[in-house]
């Protein structure tokens, strides 16, 4: 683990928070992590016409079962000091102080609600933000969800931001996991795309 960049995740509680976190934790000094349970973003189908009930299950079962398959069992956070948060509560004095008496240089959020002041006021310019969906086309929940809904897949990615308050250039950018071999397993293509580099 890196002794520099000292860090604080901010994230949610599903697995591929879990997994993200642990990453993170391989390249970066994690000092902390907010873990927010997560509303359900879509709490129950029924009331739905059967079809699009089928659709809504069908694909979170799918999803569910994909994370499973591609990440494993991810049952804890790194070994670091956990808050675990109720939904809605991440802006709250109690987190901004948690925050600020881990001394983090930046903070990372992934998968949590809008972050707003205290903590985006004080760590301006340095909070790293990880949203799945292309923003600002697709906010919230089930970013990846509704661009199938809306019939258009090609909006299905992730939104890497390097700032919540400054204007940034964006770009448009292309993510290859490779092989052992470097041979290319799968590619991202992201638009608009906010380029972040930590050195």
């Amino acid at each position: 683990m890196s002794q520099s960049l000292r860090t604080v995740m901010l994230t949610g509680s599903d697995r591929r928070h879990r997994w993200v976190a642990r990453q993170l934790a391989r390249e970066l000094s994690v000092v902390g992590i907010v873990g927010e349970e997560k509303a359900a973003s879509i709490t129950s189908t029924n009331g739905m016409p059967p079809d699009d009930a089928h659709v809504v299950d069908r694909h979170f079962a799918e999803r569910d079962a994909a994370e499973s398959a591609l990440l494993g069992e991810v049952h804890k956070f790194p070994p670091v000091e956990v808050k675990r948060i109720p939904a809605g509560t991440l802006n709250t004095e109690e987190v901004y102080r948690w925050v600020r008496e881990r001394e983090p240089e930046y903070l990372v959020l992934y998968g949590t609600g809008i972050l707003k002041a205290p903590l985006l006021e004080f760590y301006d310019g340095r909070v790293i933000n990880l949203h799945l969906g292309l923003s600002p086309y697709y906010r919230g929940s089930g970013t990846n969800f509704w661009p199938f809904v809306d019939g258009v897949p090609e909006w299905v990615g992730a939104t890497i931001g390097s700032s919540l308050t400054l204007p940034i250039l964006t770009q448009n950018l292309l993510v290859t996991l490779l092989n052992e071999k470097a041979g290319p397993l799968v590619g991202w293509g992201f638009i608009n795309a906010w380029p972040v580099g930590l050195e």
